[in-house]
């Protein structure tokens, strides 16, 4: 692999992942089939709400669309309400207190997923990584940076943690600070249960966007994928290029979307389990195409930390059914051979194909 060079972000700003061109498609669909009654265009339904700590948008497109994404709604905000780490009465927050707990359907589930690509992905995923997220104090006005033996105690109670799913029964195994944290992997889950609802209710055309989680049921109406614009990590207002997809989900990890300064270093929010630091893997954008929302959000941050061959070795591993986009600091672009018909990118860009 060729030599990476550290490439300056333009500007501060906390980014969503992707660019969701396609709601413009939407609103330009609805527009017109406002205009003329006639058309053939199925009516498009829109929400928006903020929960899990982001903005989510909502269009689909059908009969009984409205009606769906009320549905939807309201099971975003059950589910946040269910897997918010810092709200006392969420089910994840009782577990990291009591430390065993019967959990529902939807968290055993979350967890299964997490346990399978932490195995899968030589620990590069781990939600066993709570103490180290506060500890860089990311999610608040006043991150800092933890000294070498804070560090090394960090890294021992994140390595030791272990948990034991028993039907539906968890028990989580380590030392008293031992806690999870379901921020990489929520959204995912979240994304994906709103498009089974939706396709419970008769939907066959709809896409959600949660934060820069985006997944789609089925085409656009007129039958053509959608287009998924993918952010330049260099300059968050503009994109490499774009993703024609169908019927997937696809979730992007970048180091420019949560970070900080410290005399002339950027310390970003994607933290390597193992060091439990900011995962320095040479990549600064890793995007993940898949059907399975949960697997998609999981993936993008372990395919961030392992870096171009760890990434590219699991995915010809063959385990998970999966492919990906990753961008190195040079601003090289990697895409997996099946994905690379798919991908548009913007003039200029080197673009090398994964076989």
């Amino acid at each position: 692999m060729d030599a990476h060079k550290k490439t300056r972000l333009s500007r501060p700003i906390v980014a969503a992942v992707l660019l969701l061109a396609v709601l413009l498609v939407a609103l330009a669909l609805r527009e017109r089939s406002l205009r003329s009654p006639q058309s053939a265009a199925p009516a498009a339904a829109t929400t928006e709400l903020f929960a899990m700590d982001t903005v989510m948008h909502l269009t689909a497109f059908g009969d009984g669309a409205e009606t769906a994404l009320k549905t939807a709604r309201a099971e975003l905000l059950r589910l946040d309400a269910l897997w918010s780490v810092t709200s006392a009465t969420s089910e994840l927050a009782e577990l990291n207190i009591a430390k065993a707990l019967t959990v529902s359907t939807e968290t055993m589930s979350i967890l299964e997923t997490a346990e399978r690509v932490r195995a899968l992905s030589d620990g590069a995923f781990n939600i066993a990584i709570r103490p180290a997220v506060l500890a860089w104090g990311f999610t608040t006005d006043e991150p800092r940076i933890p000294a070498p033996q804070e560090l090394s105690v960090l890294r021992e109670t994140v390595s030791a943690t272990r948990l034991t799913l028993d039907g539906d029964t968890v028990t989580l195994l380590g030392d008293a600070d031992c806690a999870l944290d379901f921020g990489a992997i929520a959204k995912g889950a979240a994304a994906q249960r709103v498009i089974d609802l939706l396709r419970e209710s008769g939907i066959e055309s709809a896409i959600v966007q949660l934060g820069g989680n985006v997944q789609t049921l089925g085409t656009k109406p007129n039958g053509e994928p959608w287009s998924i614009g993918v952010q330049d990590p260099r300059d968050p207002a503009a994109l490499v290029g774009t993703l024609k997809l169908a019927d997937v989900a696809a979730v992007t990890s970048g180091g420019y979307q949560r970070f900080f300064e410290r005399d002339g270093e950027l310390y970003h929010h994607i933290l390597d389990p193992k060091t439990c630091a900011p995962a320095a893997s040479g990549l600064i954008s890793a995007t993940i195409v898949t059907p399975d929302g949960t697997l998609a959000d999981a993936l993008s941050t372990a395919t961030f930390v392992l870096g171009l061959d760890g990434a590219t070795a699991l995915w010809r591993s063959g385990e998970l059914d999966f492919d990906m986009l990753l961008i190195a600091a040079d601003g090289t672009i990697y895409v997996t051979a099946p994905l690379a018909d798919a991908f548009t990118p913007r003039d200029g860009e080197r673009v090398v194909v994964i076989e």
